[in-house]
């Protein structure tokens, strides 16, 4: 077996790219999630093949309204406007949104289509454009293939109003909605809100996951057309007590491996106790009764503001590179490698602004490098007992007309 300093050279020669790009100058921010890989190299999509599965797996949901908004619309020659909500470099969404242009093609051959992303201001939409322009390889770009349809962005959080209002029919976000304002209390055996079974530190992530979503759901109905829908599909944890990366399907756990790797860094030294316990991700995969909370309160202002839950239903979605080792085998480094990127793609930038700001940039990047060549030598043992197996809950909200 080769010893880890041996591995781990091989892993900085070819394997996980250390950190590239520009969010080591903004880490200090305290719940900010900052992209990982380099700013147009399109690194996010790349990386993170199962996202493309968990959207596609929301066609059904969106096509369906499409054709109702199209069905009821008075003007039929308003431009058709899609959002996007917390786009990343905006390859994972793309072939969602080549069906949903095909699909009003069908009916609306000239109808003019206008796709809204947001992301925040330190997004990659560099790679967005670059994509959808052809200039990134990657799924067929609707842009390039039908007429009359424009795109444009918005580098302004979720949190806020981010369009014009009464200007969206169709509001589109998958696994973004997860991310908090901020991390409401410090979690001191583990780095995530879903590993919390009660006590005080749950309450707290709770209560702050609630007011972010009704602030998120206030804000969409304002800038929603009266008619108009959301396609929201959120990071969950089911009635089984499955969330990302943790599932039945699968014996090794993503959120219990993070923690117990940095666990062990600092009982080695290399972190200290205060950036261990500083490390957590300001997230909650919220349960469907929570997803559920503001529309069942006719009282709430989610309700009063006009939305309406149409339907809410719990899926899964394997981790490809897991099935893609179970089927075809291969070298177990590099599988663990692919396996470990695509966790690496939207937590990196938590563990990076926990570690003290007495410590060199350069410092910072070397550890988190560390944590993640442990952990990618833990999934090499057996590949097959990993995954980054996803779990949403797939929502249908509708804006009274």
């Amino acid at each position: 077996m080769l010893s880890r300093r041996l591995v781990t050279s091989y892993l900085r020669k070819g394997g996980i790219p250390s950190r590239a790009g520009r969010a080591a100058s903004t880490s200090e921010q305290s719940g900010k999630h900052d992209p990982y890989g380099e700013d147009g190299s399109g690194f996010y999509s790349d990386n993170t093949k199962g996202c493309y599965d968990v959207i596609l797996n929301s066609k059904d949901l969106a096509e369906k309204c499409v054709v109702d908004i199209l069905d009821k619309r008075a003007n039929q020659t308003d431009p058709f406007v899609i959002a996007d909500y917390g786009t990343a470099d905006g390859g994972t969404s793309m072939p969602l949104f080549y069906s949903l242009t095909s699909k009003i093609r069908e009916t609306h051959a000239d109808l003019p289509i206008s796709v809204w992303y947001e992301d925040q201001a330190q997004n990659d939409f560099k790679s967005l454009f670059l994509r959808l322009h052809g200039y990134i390889p990657g799924p067929p770009s609707y842009l390039l293939d039908f007429e009359h349809v424009n795109v444009m962005a918005s580098g302004t959080t979720f949190y806020k109003q981010c369009f014009p209002p009464e200007t969206v029919d169709l509001a589109y976000c998958a696994t973004a909605m997860h991310w908090l304002t901020s991390t409401p209390v410090a979690m001191k055996d583990c780095l995530h809100s879903a590993m919390l079974e009660e006590g005080p530190e749950l309450d707290a992530f709770n209560k702050q996951a609630a007011k972010d979503w009704e602030s998120i759901l206030l804000h969409r109905a304002t800038e929603l057309k009266p008619g108009g829908y959301m396609v929201i599909v959120n990071f969950a944890k089911d009635v089984n007590g499955n969330f990302l990366g943790t599932t039945d399907r699968i014996p090794g756990k993503m959120h219990q491996n993070f923690r117990d790797t940095w666990r062990q860094m600092k009982d080695e030294g290399v972190i200290t106790d205060a950036e261990y316990v500083n490390t957590n991700f300001p997230n909650q995969y919220r349960t469907m009764e929570e997803c559920r909370a503001p529309f069942d309160d006719p009282n709430n202002r989610v309700s009063q503001a006009g939305l309406q839950l149409k339907s809410i239903e719990e899926r899964q979605v394997p981790c490809p590179y897991q099935l893609g080792w179970v089927r075809d085998g291969g070298d177990a480094l590099e599988k663990a490698k692919e396996i470990v990127t695509t966790t690496r793609t939207w937590s990196n930038s938590v563990f990076l602004s926990a570690l003290d700001s007495s410590r060199t940039n350069a410092e910072k990047e070397a550890i988190v490098d560390q944590m993640y060549d442990r952990y990618t030598l833990e999934v090499s043992k057996d590949p097959s007992g990993h995954a980054m197996d996803y779990v949403h809950t797939y929502m249908v909200i509708q804006k009274a007309a």
